[in-house]
């Protein structure tokens, strides 16, 4: 067969009764427990990441609350909003790009731990490229900050209004 860890073989050999010799039905077991680990696992991952965004986002607007009065005051005073917003902007581009190496050196170093063991485990073992993982880190710090610098200038707009 092409996958001996396939779940239909090891549920057609469990309804005929036979017996396996290798243990390629607990490779199939295995094989479907890790599947589901990881999918738990990245499931997890994604609903933190989409609560620190929320919570970041409302970081940003409390921030931009507590100085309502003074950046009513600079855009009464004629300055653009863009001109008032920058600054805010730029601390969210600063800090994201900071979480954006912080990141990447801790993803470095947990591979650097666990390519050692697995090449242990492996002889075949050759571990994927970091150039994925930081590409989507990249993409990442696009969105989250592009998103950051829109909300910002909405906002800065909403203040100028009032």
């Amino acid at each position: 067969v092409a996958n001996p860890a396939d779940r239909e073989m090891a549920q057609f050999f469990l309804q005929k009764g036979y017996e396996t010799e290798d243990g390629k039905l607990d490779a199939g077991k295995t094989a479907w427990f890790l599947n589901l680990a990881v999918s738990l696992v990245a499931g997890i991952g994604l609903l933190i990441c989409l609560l620190s965004l929320y919570i970041l986002m409302l970081s940003i607007f409390l921030l931009l609350q507590k100085n309502n009065e003074k950046l009513r005051n600079l855009l009464l005073l004629g300055y653009g909003v863009a001109q008032v917003a920058r600054p805010y902007q730029q601390l969210t581009v600063v800090l994201n790009a900071g979480v954006l190496l912080f990141a990447i050196g801790m993803v470095w170093l947990l591979r650097r731990l666990y390519t050692g063991v697995m090449s242990e485990l492996w002889n075949n073992f050759k571990p994927g490229s970091l150039l994925i993982a930081i590409g989507a880190g990249l993409v990442l710090f696009v969105l989250i900050s592009t998103l950051n610098i829109v909300i910002i200038r909405r906002k800065i707009q909403q203040i100028g209004k009032n």
